[in-house]
């Protein structure tokens, strides 16, 4: 991961290709297709991070390079392409910052705009219905963006609902 920018798994591509797969055999419509190239993404290609995420917590994030590390780390995650790959860099990030340092108020800000957009994510859908045109909406915006959060970020504006929290939205699992 050295000097990576970001850590992507190629999500949207992977959903995208697999759901256009599904459909080309014939025997799912593109609904079935898009909920089942969505579960098999996170069944197959979402990495375990619990290795990663473990190397940056309590006791060895003593030595100053690990922690220097911890923070690249955070970094290179939190600009990943899925929703959970952003989430352990927010987590990576309160573990390796000082909790009055302005980076660890953006990791809980960042945190809290991803549960927020996590929340409407499942408002959208069901606002929009999951049918064909939902999954054409899901199809267009995957060939569309990079980002799994670019997809629901879509989703939400598609469904006319807000992206952004209002100020006394609190997150349920803080």
């Amino acid at each position: 991961m050295g000097s990576a920018q970001r850590f992507d798994i190629y999500w949207n591509p992977i959903v995208l290709r697999t759901s256009r797969a599904l459909i080309k055999t014939g025997t799912m419509d593109s609904v079935h297709a898009v909920v089942l190239a969505y579960g098999l993404g996170a069944a197959l290609a979402i990495p375990s991070y619990q290795t990663i995420s473990q190397g940056c917590k309590g006791a060895l994030l003593g030595p100053t390079e690990q922690l220097i590390a911890c923070r690249h780390l955070s970094e290179m995650l939190r600009n990943g392409d899925t929703v959970l790959t952003e989430m352990i860099g927010t987590l990576i990030a309160k573990r390796s910052l000082p909790d009055t340092s302005p980076e660890f108020q953006d990791a809980v800000a960042a945190r809290r705009l991803v549960r927020y957009r996590m929340d409407m994510g499942i408002k959208a859908s069901d606002r929009l219905g999951i049918n064909n045109k939902w999954a054409e909406l899901n199809l267009r915006l995957l060939g569309e963006t990079r980002t799994e959060q670019q997809v629901e970020l879509g989703l939400i504006k598609a469904a006319g609902l807000s992206p952004v929290p209002p100020a006394d939205w609190v997150d349920s699992k803080p």
